[in-house]
């Protein structure tokens, strides 16, 4: 309790969301993984949640989302996709598939990053399914229109 970062990236540009103004936690860091595993596990198997929903998903696997030139730091590879939030997400799915019969996850995903519902098997991050968030924003929209 020194001050140290210990769930997140001590670099703002790894570690701080400035959209939100919340902190980006370190998915490379195995205590970070297993804490938020447990989290899903405790609220499925505890409370009977038969699914979950992974919020803004993009923001997790790519490194410069809503990051201007500099602001971020490319991965191992000088690519831009977080390679360790992709493997967290890859994981607690197959986690949660193993130990949990029948729980679904839905990714919350606004780009046109391959395979999000596609088993971690074939490469993929192994949700059950995909928020289509152009539909949902669109039928909202229309359902604020005037009937008449």
């Amino acid at each position: 309790f020194d001050g140290t970062n210990l769930y997140e990236h001590s670099d703002p540009r790894e570690g701080y969301h400035q959209d939100w103004n919340t902190l980006i936690y370190n998915y490379g860091r195995r205590e970070v993984s297993n804490f938020l595993v447990g989290n899903a596990l405790y609220w499925i198997e505890r409370f009977g949640i038969d699914a979950l929903r992974v919020d803004a998903v993009a923001s997790m696997i790519y490194r410069d989302y809503s990051r201007k030139e500099g602001e971020w730091i490319p991965n191992e590879f000088g690519g831009r996709e977080n390679l360790e939030a992709i493997e967290f997400l890859r994981n607690t799915n197959r986690i949660l598939g193993e130990q949990v019969s029948g729980a679904v996850t839905m990714a919350e995903e606004s780009t046109d990053f391959p395979g999000v519902s596609r088993p971690q098997d074939m490469g993929g991050l192994g949700f059950w399914y995909k928020w289509n968030l152009g539909w949902m924003h669109d039928t909202l929209d229309y359902m604020k229109l005037d009937p008449v």
